[in-house]
């Protein structure tokens, strides 16, 4: 979902071991149509899916709701991101009292060195953050 352009280009959904990729056939990159918009609302909507997002809350399913003209569908994917949906972003923030970046808990962090230098304080922040997401994940603590 592009922000500076106000589209969606393509989303991508994981259930079980199926991944759909959603983008428009024909024209890969370009703007979804409304069609395949409400196709992707109704899948999020549907009572079988958890959503797992970072940051959803606050972009993804807000400017999803954004581009759907029916109210009905709009509600229907407004209660699945408030009762079927865990944010990552949401938990690290409420669970630790600052926010992060994907890309700071996704990066690589060598933890079996040993803690010495100029880099050992942004290394146990590192750590703190995997330690927070992984709670979150294993723990439910959010």
């Amino acid at each position: 979902m592009n922000p500076a352009t106000d589209e969606i280009v393509c989303a991508v959904t994981k259930q079980g071991d199926d991944v759909l990729h959603w983008a428009e056939p024909d024209r890969p990159g370009k703007t979804f149509t409304p069609e395949l918009t409400h196709k992707l609302a109704n899948y999020l909507a549907d009572d079988g899916h958890v959503i797992v997002s970072f940051n959803g809350l606050g972009f993804d399913l807000r400017f999803l709701c954004e581009k759907l003209a029916n109210a009905k569908l709009k509600r229907k994917v407004a209660t699945a991101a408030l009762y079927r949906h865990a944010d990552i972003f949401y938990c690290f923030l409420t669970s630790q009292g600052f926010n992060t970046s994907l890309s700071s808990l996704l990066s690589e962090a060598d933890f079996a060195k040993p803690m010495t230098g100029k880099d050992a304080a942004e290394r146990v922040s590192v750590k703190q953050k995997y330690l927070a997401f992984f709670k979150f994940f294993f723990y439910g603590i959010c």
